[in-house]
């Protein structure tokens, strides 16, 4: 199924409107179609600029017809910054494909009444899940919220993007225990100017309605934006979510900093954790952690690996992949370890001497907890979703595994990377096999030429690879392909 639409704005598009009796005005409600094609069910919430509709989408004929409808509230709707915001929220959310955001398709009007289409999703908004939680949550569910909303952001501002309004209530818990940031309303490019802002007005051609508890006091200042300006808002909703409080008690940062205000450290956190969130809360942009990934890495929970000689960290690895302590002779001479003694030999003058072991301990166990998470989705079918850990971000297995091999000093993290990548590359194995028996050869074709290009020798992708190649045209064009080996492609 394919729900990706058109972007258009009907007042833009001469003699499409509907014919509306301009002294009636018709008011969204259940039973309304909208286009002849987008039935409201029932309303899902309201907010201070729209509300949101359960609708049917009568095109839709697969087992889930449903969307979400936002729809721009009377007070609003007339003005056109308010038009900018849904329009922009539409233009950054279609560019932004990843699992921790919302899919956002459409934006229309018709007639009087202007409407955005998005991914439904079962669940509860994060700020109305921890009124059950008035003393935080634990750690490993807080921490599985703080990670999804991080590798969010993250990876908006990979392309160029500031939420701006980053909060508990842009933040959505679904019943399967996903974590999807949204309502980009708001959201500005890096590159763009700032007008002078204000917390509820519309102000020259920007839109702004920030959250005062959530807002860095740089926003309040009217600057440009900055990626630091989430990362102030992450760590008030990562103190939140840990205590079941503000870090300031409600207070915005501007007062916080006029009145010398400073938060209690969590009980719990190591104190390289709490030295990371109180980065994060800096009262200037310049003293705040630089981005959402330096964030992660060091809030991350501890793990023995962390402590770990690599070498230690080598023969975890070398367990993980089954292979026992009596197989370790049978395992040198293997395709395995000739593997991973030609990738030690490739990267044998590289290396970072500033990069300490903590750092690297982070990018393998991120590496590994990836390969896991796609593994999960796998399982699933959730294939976009499994590639998107394996090799779809900068924080990918692929990519931390790279990291590792060009930037750590030291050979044995090194080679518990090259250990990385050959699990690596064996991922790729059940989703190419999966997706063929799919009949979705493009798809498999991909992730097999993208294991092979990892490691040439891996079994089993090797066996697929040929009858893929025969059943796509053009493979030369597949992403994964273009980084085959000389003379693999036909």
């Amino acid at each position: 199924m394919d729900r990706t639409y058109e972007v258009t704005l009907q007042a833009d598009l001469p003699g499409n409107a509907t014919e509306v009796d301009p002294l009636q005005p018709r008011v969204p409600a259940p039973g309304m179609v909208l286009r002849d094609r987008f039935v409201l069910q029932r309303m899902l919430g309201a907010g201070g600029m729209s509300k949101v509709f359960l609708a049917l989408d009568r095109e839709l004929e697969d087992s889930n017809p449903y969307v979400a409808i936002k729809v721009l509230g009377d007070t609003f709707k007339d003005h056109p910054q308010a038009l900018t915001s849904l329009r922009r929220e539409v233009n950054n959310s279609r560019q932004l494909n990843h699992p921790n955001i919302v899919g956002v398709y459409h934006f229309d009007r018709d007639g009087d009444i202007v409407f955005m289409v998005m991914e439904f999703m079962r669940g509860e908004p994060l700020d109305e899940f921890l009124r059950k939680y008035p003393e935080g949550l634990p750690w490993d569910r807080a921490w599985h919220i703080i990670r999804s909303c991080g590798e969010a952001l993250a990876y908006m501002h990979d392309h160029g993007v500031v939420h701006s309004d980053f909060k508990p209530g842009n933040v959505f818990l679904t019943e399967n225990n996903e974590v999807k940031v949204l309502d980009l309303g708001i959201a500005r490019t890096l590159d763009e100017a700032m007008a002078t802002r204000n917390t509820t007005r519309f102000d020259g051609d920007t839109p702004l309605a920030l959250t005062p508890q959530y807002a860095s006091c740089e926003m309040f200042e009217g600057q440009s934006p900055d990626r630091r300006d989430d990362i102030y808002a992450l760590g008030c909703v990562a103190y939140l979510l840990l205590t079941g409080r503000h870090p300031f008690d409600g207070a915005r940062a501007i007062d916080a900093r006029s009145n010398g205000l400073e938060a209690e450290r969590p009980p719990g956190l190591r104190q390289g954790q709490w030295q990371v969130l109180l980065q994060s809360l800096a009262h200037r942009r310049r003293e705040r952690v630089a981005n959402a990934r330096e964030f992660l890495a060091g809030f991350g929970p501890a793990t023995s690996s962390r402590n770990a000689t690599p070498w230690i960290a080598v023969s975890a690895l070398l367990f993980a992949t089954g292979i026992a302590a009596a197989s370790w002779q049978a395992y040198q001479d293997s395709p395995e370890q000739r593997f991973i003694d030609e990738l030690l030999v490739q990267y044998r003058d590289t290396g970072n001497p500033s990069v300490d072991g903590k750092q690297v301990a982070l990018w393998l166990e991120q590496g590994a907890q990836n390969i896991t998470m796609a593994n999960t989705a796998f399982a699933s079918d959730e294939f976009d979703r499994g590639g998107y850990f394996l090799h779809g971000s900068t924080s990918s297995a692929k990519w931390v595994y790279d990291l590792v091999l060009r930037q750590a000093p030291d050979e044995a993290s090194k080679r518990a990377a090259a250990g990385g990548l050959l699990q690596l590359a064996s991922a790729y194995e059940e989703p190419a096999q999966r997706l063929d028996e799919l009949q979705r050869s493009r798809e498999a074709l991909d992730f097999a030429c993208r294991g092979v290009a990892i490691n040439a020798h891996n079994p089993v992708l090797r066996e697929v690879l040929p009858s893929l190649l025969q059943k796509v045209s053009n493979p030369g064009a597949i992403a994964g392909c273009k980084a085959l080996p000389e003379g693999m492609l036909p």
